[in-house]
């Protein structure tokens, strides 16, 4: 699952971005590409336009977006329309991204999908209004009316954490656990393993199950 989050590139880019800008001296290995159709600098930031292009040297993964604009003196970076993270393991979606570089997080907002293959070659889906990646520890939460596909089963939350270190998904409100015979599991929170696809349902649990006949 680690590598589902390769986003980690993200940082890279763009405090590379600040290194270069910073530092006249850095390294081949720290160069930056960034390909905006249009850009008009100031004091404080920079404005891109008319399509967005970042990657590092030769690498697959890439960002792009319609427009960007960077905050020098606040670390932050705004990218607009259409923005796409692509890697090796997926791409990463949405309307809006902001990058608090100097936390190290990156906020998708507006739409944002999710599309990645697992380690075990199985496919991870995510749907959600807005998407909170921490690169220091690969960590992310997604809010508002996210929904999940793994392995033949739909998840649904109003919130989910996943931690990157023990690979658990943490659903909280409203959740909905949906087999793909149509059994179902409703309540307050459930901790979802994706190493073996085993999850623990707590507070205000219901369920439907279909009973087999014998005869």
């Amino acid at each position: 699952m680690q590598r589902v989050f390769l986003v980690l590139l993200l940082m890279v880019l763009w405090t590379g971005l600040m290194s270069a800008e910073a530092d006249t001296g850095a390294t081949d290995k720290e160069t930056v590409h960034i390909r905006p159709g249009r850009l008009y600098y100031t004091e404080d930031k920079m404005e891109m336009s008319e399509g967005v292009i970042i990657y590092k040297g030769e690498a697959d993964e890439r960002i792009t977006a319609s427009t960007g604009v960077y905050y020098q003196q606040e670390n932050k970076a705004l990218l607009k329309g259409e923005v796409v993270l692509e890697h090796a393991a997926g791409t990463i979606n949405s309307a809006e991204m902001t990058a608090l570089l100097a936390e190290n997080r990156y906020i998708f907002t507006n739409g944002v999908t999710m599309e990645q293959e697992l380690e075990d070659q199985t496919d991870f889906t995510l749907e959600a209004r807005e998407l909170v990646l921490n690169t220091n520890d690969d960590s992310f939460v997604a809010e508002g009316g996210v929904l999940i596909k793994h392995n033949n089963r739909v998840l649904k939350g109003d919130q989910v954490a996943y931690n990157d270190l023990v690979e658990t998904l943490e659903l909280t409100g409203n959740v909905l656990i949906e087999e793909s015979d149509g059994d179902w599991i409703k309540c307050d929170q459930a901790l979802f393993e994706l190493k073996t696809d085993q999850f623990t349902a707590e507070n205000n649990i219901e369920l439907e199950l279909k009973i087999s006949s014998n005869s």
